[in-house]
C-alpha cells in the first residue's frame, strides 16, 4: 500500500509542476508577445515596463528564455538609439505654441475621437450582419474631423462641402468593400446598394452595361491581394480573412481626415521655426491640401483628434501617403519615361521615412480607394464605384493593379531593377 500512495502522490506532484510550469510558460509566451508588438509599434515607453516586468517574473517564477530576454532588450536598446533619427511627429502628441490657423483650432477644440465606435467598425468589418449603413453610423460617429467638410461652401477642388464630405464618405465605403470582397463587397463597389440600404445584386439605370461587365472582368483576386500586402487583410492558420484591426484603424482614420484641408478656412501658416516648409516660406499660406495636411500632422497633431491618437507605428503609413511622391502610374505602364525619372523622388521618400513594401501598398490602396469614391452621389444611397464602374477605362485600372504589385518592391530594390522586373 505505501509503495502505490507515494506513486500515487509523485504523479499528482508531476502533473501540478508540470501544469504550473505550462501556465508560467504560456504567461510568458504572451507576455514576449505584448513586448514584441510594443516595439514594432515604436513604444518604446511600454516595452521597457513590460521588459522589466518580464524579467521579474522570471526572478520569481522562470518560464522565460533568458536568450529571448536579451534580445528583445537589445533590440529595444537599439530602437531609442535610433529614435532621434526618427522624425518626432510620430510621438508628439501636444504642441503648446499658437497653432497654424485658429478656425482647425476652434473647430477641433475639445473633440475627441470615439475610439468604441472606431473599433466597433473595424471589429465588424468582416462580419456579414454588419451592413454599409450601420458602418456609415459608426465611422461618422468616430471620427470628429469628417465635420470639418461641411462647414464651407466651396472647397478648393471645385466641389461644395458637402459634395466633398461625400467623396470622402465614398472612399470609406470603398474600404468596406475590399475588406469583403468574398461576402458582399463586390456587389456593393459594383451595384451599390438599394433604398433600404441592402446590396444591389444586379446592374440597373443607364449604365448596366458597364456594371455588368465590371463585375464578371474585374481582377478582384488583385484588388484583395492589394490589400492584403498593404496589411490591412491576412489569413489566419485557418486560411480565413481577417482584418489587421491597428492597421485598418490607421487607415479608415486617414481617410476621414485626408481631404480636409480642402477647406480652404482650414489651411495652416508656416511658422518660423518650421521654414522653409517644402517650398514655403514663413509666414506663407500652404494651399497645397496634401502638404497642407502633413504639415499639421508632423508639427500640430494635437489638432486633428483621430491623428493624435494613434501610435507612432500607425502614424509612420499615414504620414508617407502625404508625401509628395512624383509618382506617375501612367507613365509606367505606358513605357513613357526612364527609371530616373518616373521613381528617383519616390524612392527617396522611401528611403527617407523608412517605408516598406506594406506602407507602399498601404499608399496604393489609398490611391485606390480615394479615387473609386470620387463621385458625389447627392440624394441617392451609395451607387458603389461610378467612378471606376463606368468612368474609367477598366483595362487601365487592372493594368495599374498589376504595377503595383512592382512599384512596392522599391523598398528594397534600385529604380532600374524594378523597371526590368516589369
Amino acid at each position: 500500500i505505501l509503495p502505490a500512495l507515494l506513486s500515487s502522490n509523485v504523479v499528482k506532484w508531476y502533473a501540478r509542476a508540470n501544469c504550473t510550469q505550462a501556465r508560467e510558460a504560456e504567461e510568458a509566451a504572451e507576455l514576449c508577445s505584448q513586448i514584441s508588438v510594443s516595439l514594432a509599434d515604436y513604444d518604446l515607453e511600454k516595452a521597457k515596463e513590460l521588459l522589466w516586468e518580464a524579467k521579474q517574473r522570471s526572478k520569481a517564477q522562470g518560464g522565460f528564455q533568458p536568450k529571448m530576454l536579451h534580445a528583445l532588450s537589445s533590440l529595444l536598446e537599439s530602437l531609442q538609439n535610433f529614435r532621434v533619427h526618427l522624425p518626432p511627429s510620430l510621438f508628439e502628441k501636444a504642441d503648446a505654441v499658437a497653432p497654424p490657423n485658429d478656425n482647425i483650432a476652434e473647430l477641433t477644440q475639445g473633440k475627441c475621437m470615439n475610439r468604441q465606435r472606431a473599433d466597433r467598425a473595424v471589429a465588424r468589418l468582416r462580419d456579414p450582419s454588419y451592413s454599409l449603413e450601420e458602418f456609415r453610423e459608426d465611422v461618422e460617429a468616430a471620427f470628429p474631423e469628417l465635420e470639418l467638410y461641411t462647414n464651407t461652401h466651396l472647397c478648393t477642388s471645385g466641389w461644395s462641402g458637402i459634395e466633398e464630405y461625400q467623396r470622402t464618405m465614398g472612399a470609406l465605403y470603398s474600404t468596406y468593400c475590399l475588406a469583403r470582397l468574398d461576402i458582399d463587397g463586390k456587389e456593393i463597389f459594383t451595384f451599390g446598394i438599394d433604398s433600404d440600404g441592402r446590396p444591389c445584386h444586379r446592374p440597373h439605370g443607364i449604365t448596366a452595361n458597364k456594371q455588368q461587365d465590371f463585375y464578371d472582368n474585374m481582377s478582384w483576386n488583385n484588388l484583395l491581394d492589394l490589400t492584403r500586402r498593404a496589411g490591412l487583410l491576412y489569413q489566419d492558420s485557418n486560411a480565413e480573412l481577417q482584418v489587421k484591426p491597428e492597421r485598418m484603424f490607421a487607415f479608415l482614420a486617414l481617410t476621414a481626415v485626408h481631404d480636409i484641408m480642402k477647406n480652404p478656412a482650414l489651411l495652416p501658416t508656416v511658422q518660423g521655426r518650421h521654414a522653409p516648409y517644402d517650398d514655403y516660406s514663413e509666414g506663407c499660406k500652404i494651399v497645397d491640401h496634401d502638404l497642407a495636411l502633413a504639415y499639421v500632422m508632423e508639427y500640430f497633431p494635437q489638432l486633428l483628434p483621430s491623428f493624435k491618437e494613434m501610435s507612432p507605428g500607425q502614424r509612420a503609413p499615414v504620414l508617407f501617403t502625404q508625401s509628395k511622391m512624383g509618382f506617375n502610374n501612367g507613365w509606367l505602364v505606358q513605357g513613357e519615361a526612364p527609371p530616373g525619372a518616373l521613381f528617383s523622388k519616390f524612392k527617396r521618400i522611401i528611403m527617407n521615412g523608412g517605408a516598406s513594401e506594406a506602407d507602399i501598398s498601404f499608399y496604393f490602396v489609398h490611391w485606390l480607394t480615394d479615387l473609386a469614391g470620387a463621385e458625389p452621389y447627392q440624394a441617392r444611397p451609395w451607387p458603389g464605384s461610378e467612378k471606376f464602374v463606368s468612368k474609367f477605362p477598366m483595362k487601365v485600372l487592372m493594368a495599374f493593379l498589376e504595377s503595383f504589385t512592382f512599384v512596392d518592391q522599391l523598398a528594397t530594390k534600385s529604380e532600374v531593377q524594378v523597371m526590368e522586373d516589369y
